[in-house]
């Protein structure tokens, strides 16, 4: 089996003197710098998706699938969660006090997610498609504000 190496990239294979580099022997097969049919890239690709790697895909057509902070949203909403609770004091307060602030942090998040995608323009409720920067601003100083709010500042 025989893999084409387009010729802008063979180009580059050359010796210090100058010279050619020499085609290159590998455990797949033998490279040459002759045309060969092209690969259908979408089969690759799909390949490298269905075995857990789309970091490998080089066309981005589907950026919710191929998005590793979108794939990792639930992770990150239970992260999110887990550090707005740290503004919970559960030694000094009530319970009704530490429901509260449970229910502000939960409130938070929600008025977060809904400002995020009404952004986007997109329904208020609907799970995002595509997380980039200033989601994960968000993410990172969401949960320190009902920490700062209830000045838990010691947790």
């Amino acid at each position: 089996m025989a893999i084409a190496i387009p010729d802008q990239v063979t180009h580059n294979l050359t010796r210090r003197s100058g010279a050619p580099a020499p085609a290159v022997r590998t455990t797949v097969g033998f490279v040459t710098n002759e045309p060969t049919k092209p690969v259908d890239l979408t089969a690759v690709e799909h390949w490298f998706v269905l075995r857990g790697v789309p970091h490998f895909v080089e066309s981005k057509t589907d950026g919710s699938m191929l998005d590793a902070w979108t794939r990792a949203l639930p992770l990150l909403v239970i992260a999110y969660l887990l550090r707005g609770f740290n503004a919970l004091n559960l030694a000094e307060w009530s319970a009704l006090r530490n429901l509260g602030v449970s229910v502000a942090v939960l409130a938070m998040l929600l008025a977060a997610w809904v400002l995020s995608n009404r952004l986007r323009g997109v329904a208020s409720f609907a799970r995002p498609t595509d997380i980039d920067a200033p989601e994960l601003l968000l993410f990172l100083l969401g949960p320190a504000i009902p920490i700062l709010a209830f000045e838990q500042l010691g947790d």
